[in-house]
C-alpha cells in the first residue's frame, strides 16, 4: 500500500507544483462541490457516496468489459446525482460536457471490450464442426 502510495505522489505530485490551480483531481473534486451551493455538504456526501459505490461493485463478478462498465456507472454517479438535483439550472451543452468529461472513456472501454469478447465468442470453431472436417479428411485418404 506504501509503494502505490510513493508512486501515485511521484507521479501526480510535479503536476500538483508546476500548477495547483489547475491540477486534474482538485479540479474534479471542486466540479463535486459545487452542489454544496444547493445543499450543505452534498458534495462530500456525493464524494462518499461515489466510494460506497464503487467498493460494493468491487464485490460483484469481473472481467474486463464488468470492469470498465462498473468504472463508468461510478463515474456516471455525480453527473446523474447533478441532473436529478439541478436539472432547471443546466442546459443541455453542460450535460453533454459533464457525460464526455466524466464517463464517456470508461463506458467506451466497456462497449469495446464487450464487442471483443462477442467477436471472439463468434470467430471460434464450434467442436461439432472440427470433428466433421477431421472425418471428411478421413475419408479422403482411404
Amino acid at each position: 500500500m506504501a509503494i502505490s502510495c510513493a508512486s501515485a505522489a511521484c507521479l501526480s505530485l510535479p503536476f500538483y507544483l508546476r500548477d495547483p490551480r489547475n491540477f486534474g483531481p482538485l479540479e474534479g473534486a471542486s466540479r463535486l462541490l459545487v452542489f454544496d451551493q444547493l445543499v450543505p455538504h452534498l458534495g462530500i456526501a456525493l464524494m462518499a457516496l461515489m466510494a460506497a459505490l464503487a467498493a460494493a461493485l468491487s464485490f460483484t463478478p469481473m472481467n474486463l468489459a464488468a470492469l470498465f462498465r462498473n468504472c463508468a456507472l461510478v463515474q456516471a454517479f455525480p453527473v446523474v446525482a447533478g441532473l436529478v438535483l439541478a436539472t432547471l439550472r443546466m442546459t443541455a451543452e453542460s450535460v453533454v460536457r459533464a457525460l464526455r468529461s466524466f464517463a464517456m472513456w470508461f463506458a467506451l472501454m466497456a462497449l469495446a471490450s464487450a464487442s471483443a469478447v462477442s467477436v471472439r465468442a463468434r470467430s471460434s470453431i464450434p467442436p461439432g464442426l472440427r470433428r466433421t472436417r477431421t472425418r471428411s479428411a478421413s475419408y479422403r485418404r482411404a
